[in-house]
């Protein structure tokens, strides 16, 4: 009775034990990089990537990369995203967003090349009166080196 009840408890603690070492080899936070591009009139384009890892010592990374147009004040007035995923840019989507009624966005398209996931649109601001004030033609690229880093 005892040798079956050190044969469960052993069992147990084997089953366990890996348990745990697969789940710590997932890594679950995902990794933000972020920049900020001056434009004029105090206007700037924030840059964000996020990176998710589907296994800590894989190559294979999905991301996304994101570039927000933001007012003086630091509002958002549109914005474009990239979504790629593995080393090889096995996929390319986008998604855009448009939080401003003055703004009209358009001739949005995802890519990929080799390692890149692309995605581009066209966003114009009109004026009240419905006169075009200004055009903006964005790309955002996302780049995957063999190593897994996003950029």
């Amino acid at each position: 009775m005892i040798r079956k009840i050190i044969t469960i408890l052993c069992i147990s603690f084997l089953a366990f034990s890996h348990s745990v070492l697969n789940a710590s080899a997932f890594e679950t936070n995902p990794t933000r990089i972020y920049a900020k591009e001056e434009l004029e009139n105090g206007y700037y384009l924030e840059t964000v990537i996020t990176t998710n890892y589907t296994q800590a010592r894989s190559s294979i990374r999905n991301g996304t990369k994101t570039a927000t147009y933001r007012d003086i004040n630091g509002k958002a007035l549109w914005s474009i995203t990239v979504n790629g995923k593995s080393a090889t840019c096995t996929s390319s989507t986008y998604s855009k967003a448009n939080y401003s009624t003055s703004w009209k966005l358009s001739n949005a398209k995802a890519s990929k090349n080799g390692a890149a996931a692309s995605a581009s649109i066209t966003a114009k601001q009109y004026h009240q009166n419905g006169s075009l004030q200004k055009t903006i033609n964005k790309t955002v690229k996302l780049t995957c080196s063999p190593n897994g880093s996003l950029s």
